[in-house]
């Protein structure tokens, strides 16, 4: 059957870390949520040969090779697996295990950041040593972040740049520490559907080098923040098949 079709896709974007050892369909995909695009494509290095012998010019033959394959996704969902890979980084889960004695030095009329988000509904006590500061001294972040210290100090014997310890309760978190990887390896599929015929689709890059981060909204004037990465795409040896690809394949149904 040879049919033809306008093409507009929705799916869902799934992406695992790539193993060698292990087949594409056993990597352990995991759900991107709602990502607005993944696109493909390939660049090409061509060498022409000039038709000297015509004095109008002309290519007398012509040699065309793949240079380079990739594409892009956008996220506008972000989970700790996603942000890792997009940042070349390593998550690190923070459980509510009480702080005592997180050291820091104090800052008149300045935020002193905590190093975890505290949980605000619970006790926090600030120290210089044994001598316990005011909490007239300062308020907390709204948000968790640190401890913002008055421009005038009331507690006796503390001051500027005096070194002080927080005790607290943090939230229940993860960390993402950016740029200590090399660049990870992913497969990515997406499984949707055409939307102008509601016919179910499918594409599958099974080895993709994901490149350096090109966006990250942390504040976004109202707007959805999204997570812009850009990949290569590299042979993948684990697929066997003579008329297998090694790069990509999509799969409609007719």
């Amino acid at each position: 059957m040879n049919q033809t079709t306008a093409f507009s896709n929705s799916g869902t974007v799934r992406i695992a870390l790539y193993d060698a050892a292990v087949p594409f369909s056993s990597r352990g995909f995991f759900d991107t949520g709602n990502s607005d695009q993944l696109d493909y494509s390939v660049t090409e290095s061509v060498v022409d040969l000039p038709d000297s012998r015509d004095p109008a010019g002309g290519i007398d033959r012509s040699m065309r090779k793949v240079q380079s394959a990739g594409g892009t996704l956008k996220m506008r969902h972000m989970s700790k697996e996603t942000l890792a890979i997009a940042l070349w980084g390593k998550s690190t889960d923070i459980d509510d295990t009480a702080v005592t004695g997180e050291v820091h030095k104090l800052h008149v009329g300045r935020f002193v950041p905590a190093d975890h988000l505290i949980d605000i509904t619970k006790a926090v006590v600030v120290k210089k040593g044994a001598t316990v500061i005011d909490t007239d001294d300062y308020i907390l972040e709204e948000n968790g972040g640190g401890i913002i210290f008055n421009a005038t100090l009331t507690t006796s014997g503390v001051a500027d740049k005096d070194a002080i310890t927080y005790d607290y309760t943090p939230l229940v978190q993860y960390d993402i520490d950016a740029l200590v990887q090399a660049a990870p390896l992913i497969s990515i599929m997406c499984v949707g559907q055409n939307s102008v015929d509601g016919k179910p689709c499918s594409d599958r890059i099974y080895k993709a080098r994901v490149g350096a981060i090109k966006q990250l909204s942390s504040i976004g004037n109202g707007q959805f923040g999204e997570l812009l990465i850009e990949y290569t795409i590299e042979k993948d040896a684990t697929i066997v098949g003579a008329d297998n690809s090694k790069y990509y394949k999509r799969t409609s149904a007719e």
